[in-house]
């Protein structure tokens, strides 16, 4: 297949040509566009990095280095000539190398990456904004690391270690960039090629249900603690509300800007908000309960809590004067 005009009731070919022979280099020409551009060819990707290498006894470095929408670190490997060269082993070497990278630390990566390009932004606010994730979630992170190859062609020989890899548990997705010239401009074709589209629907719902029965699995391993308030019991999420419900109810405040002065955004970065800003695919993210202030205002308590931030919750409320007790299970 190639790309053509349409000219005259006639398809004329245009010219392919090979990234070498117009001079464009790896580094500095497809990937920093990659980079600024990652969400129009890889959409539920945000870079977090360029060249990666930090880790110990290696000059190897990650070409870009991303998370995905699925909370996952996402190692893209890049090569601007046309058969890849070996490039599937190499990105499973990097994946194994990032596998046991924290939430935290790929925030600091992150951060790192944000001061670099002069961007005021904090890095761990901007992940889990873009996963649509709390902080209760982080122990969630990088679950799998997924790899995206891209480059100018493939030779069979990795596409079918490609296609291996995937049948035996890996993520694995190849892109073909593909260059041509008309009109003395250079077009660049982006598809992909491993998975195919029409197959991806599918495979997304069969990983989606294999993660569904892992979690499953590990259910036995959560936090199940409880606390004691005025007399009744409760878990993690159901503390904080009672508490919130009792506080708002005892101090009447006018407005939701008034319990954010008094209880910030230290404790949790989505303890409390009006329920007109919140969407409704985040809805299930919050008691389903809502609380109307003296305002006619009505607002939402998260249910997502950690026990750090549970534990940040019940501090300031100690300090208030509340007397919390901890049950821990057995």
């Amino acid at each position: 297949m190639g790309l053509f005009t349409l000219e005259e009731q006639e398809f004329r070919a245009v010219s392919k040509t090979t990234f070498v022979r117009e001079s464009i280099l790896e580094r500095r020409d497809i990937q920093s566009a990659l980079a600024r551009n990652i969400s129009h060819f890889v959409p539920d990707c945000m870079v977090i990095q360029e060249e990666f290498n930090n880790w110990e006894d290696s000059q190897r470095r990650i070409d870009l280095l991303c998370i995905d929408k699925n909370f996952n670190l996402v190692v893209i490997e890049l090569k601007r000539d046309e058969q890849g060269a070996h490039m599937e082993l190499q990105a499973v070497r990097y994946a194994a190398m990032v596998s046991q990278m924290t939430f935290h630390e790929a925030a600091e990566c992150y951060q790192k990456y944000l001061d670099k390009e002069g961007v005021e932004k904090n890095a761990e606010n901007e992940i889990l904004n873009f996963c649509e994730r709390e902080e209760s979630e982080i122990a969630d992170f990088n679950t799998q690391v997924r790899i995206v190859l891209i480059s100018a062609d493939f030779s069979k020989e990795i596409t079918n270690t490609v296609l291996w890899l995937n049948n035996n548990g890996l993520n694995i997705s190849c892109f073909r960039l593909s260059p041509y010239l008309h009109l003395d401009k250079l077009l660049v074709n982006f598809e992909q090629i491993i998975p195919l589209p029409e197959a991806k629907d599918f495979l997304v719902r069969q990983k989606r249900k294999e993660i569904e029965a892992l979690k499953a699995n590990e259910k036995s391993e959560k936090d199940y603690s409880k606390f004691v308030f005025k007399g009744a019991t409760y878990n993690k999420r159901n503390l904080a509300f009672e508490l919130m419900s009792d506080w708002i109810s005892e101090n009447e405040p006018e407005n939701i800007n008034s319990v954010v002065s008094i209880f910030g955004k230290d404790i949790h970065r989505s303890l409390i908000k009006s329920e007109s800003d919140v969407s409704q695919s985040r809805r299930k993210r919050f008691h389903e309960a809502s609380i109307e202030l003296i305002s006619g205002e009505t607002v939402l308590i998260t249910n997502q809590w950690s026990i750090g931030s549970i534990q940040r919750l019940i501090t300031t409320f100690e300090n208030l004067g509340y007397k919390i007790t901890a049950q821990r299970p057995e």
